[in-house]
């Protein structure tokens, strides 16, 4: 029987930029303005509301915007951009 992964086994997907820095691959719907994990988008659109993979912008774009959102957003969490 095929075993289950957990999200320690399933980890986020980084990007190592030009500089040595690391970051996480997060995005925002902005459609439906709720966080999603790269590996929990599970194919081209949202999970949520289907939007195009056009309208799902990178988590630090809103965060730019936002710095008193968490740096890794919840999963599903509503995350306005007014």
């Amino acid at each position: 029987m095929k075993k289950k992964r957990s999200e320690k086994e399933y980890p986020f997907i980084e990007i190592v930029h030009e500089d040595g820095t690391k970051s996480l691959f997060l995005e925002w719907c902005l459609h439906c303005e709720r966080g999603i994990p790269y590996h929990k988008r599970g194919g081209v659109y949202c999970p949520f509301c289907s939007a195009s993979p056009l309208d799902l912008w990178d988590w630090s774009v809103v965060r730019k915007a936002h710095p008193e959102y968490p740096e890794v957003p919840e999963y599903g969490k509503y995350y306005p951009l007014n």
